[in-house]
């Protein structure tokens, strides 16, 4: 009966980056809204008839998902550096390729899918912080910011066994 009235579902094929991520809860429900499509960047404000400034905080192009997240001078430094630090010799294209790319890597086993999936969460969610202090707290970007997510994505390693064998490597 229950299945009845809930009726027929998708399945997201992007709900593999959230079983087993170790990153912060508030941390995972920001990287949802960014593969969901719902982070409020501003041509969604502008989508909604709201006016603002339309211009990336980091570069001055028009500011999107995709862009802010990877097309970014600025953001997708911290993206090479990040997938570099962790194994990954892959520079982002745009969000559509890096998403199926993600999907593909995530389903496969092994520590360094748990690792990927902690370091994407705390990479998305670093950035978008990064953003909102420079639009909403007139902060500058800061150049540490790369060493900020390492150290985040470090200290989530050693609270668990399984990834904290893996640090030194």
């Amino acid at each position: 009966m229950y299945q009845e009235l809930r009726g027929e579902l998708d399945q997201m094929d992007w709900r593999k980056l959230f079983f087993s991520n170790y990153a912060r809860p508030r941390v995972v429900f920001i990287l949802w809204l960014t593969v969901s499509g719902r982070l409020q960047t501003k041509d969604r404000f502008i989508r909604y008839g709201i006016s603002v400034d339309a211009k990336c905080v980091f570069c001055s192009a028009e500011e999107a998902m995709d862009h802010l997240m990877l097309e970014c001078s600025k953001t997708n430094g911290i993206w090479r550096n990040i997938l570099t630090w962790i194994g990954y010799n892959r520079g982002p294209a745009n969000w559509t390729i890096e998403r199926t790319w993600l999907i593909t890597e995530t389903t496969k086993k092994g520590w360094r899918r748990d690792i990927l999936k902690t370091a994407i969460a705390e990479t998305v969610y670093v950035v978008w912080r990064m953003r909102n202090d420079v639009v909403f707290n007139q902060h500058t970007m800061d150049d540490t910011i790369t060493n900020r997510i390492k150290e985040s994505i470090v200290t989530i390693w050693i609270g668990y066994r399984k990834l904290a064998t893996h640090i030194n490597r």
